[in-house]
């Protein structure tokens, strides 16, 4: 009896932490990037974690399925990117038929440095969340 009031334990605490979101907060907040030399302020929704560098775009996929939601596994072939220049990360965004795009959110208080993959559909996931996505093949 007592291993089954543990096994209840545990699948209540898990399921906690599985409910429990990634994101610190979800915020309808300011974004910063340049375009064409000019630095742009943009009001976005977005929810984010600065501590383990975690954001995404909320407000668009609130009633519909995201592209930045909805990615499966991309395989990439080492021999493709072994060699080239630039971000792993924007890399794969373009794979990913996305634009990568360096950015600054808005989180407690300060801007933070991030870089984001946009979607045609207007969602976004940071660069380094879509690069775990990937499965290296060779």
């Amino acid at each position: 009896m007592g291993n089954m009031n543990f096994l209840k334990f545990a699948i209540l605490f898990l399921s906690a932490i599985v409910m429990s979101s990634a994101y610190a907060e979800c915020v309808d907040g300011k974004i910063k990037y340049q375009v064409k030399g000019k630095e742009v302020i943009h009001m976005e929704s977005y929810c984010y974690d600065s501590d383990l560098q975690i954001f995404m775009s909320s407000r668009p996929c609130v009633k519909k399925d995201c592209q930045s939601k909805n990615l499966g596994t991309i395989d990439v072939k080492i021999s493709e990117i072994a060699g080239e220049r630039g971000s792993l990360g924007f890399k794969i965004c373009e794979k990913f038929h996305g634009t990568p795009q360096i950015i600054e959110y808005w989180g407690k208080n300060n801007w933070v440095q991030s870089s984001r993959c946009l979607f045609s559909d207007g969602s976004f996931i940071d660069t380094a969340s879509l690069s775990q996505k990937v499965k290296y093949q060779d």
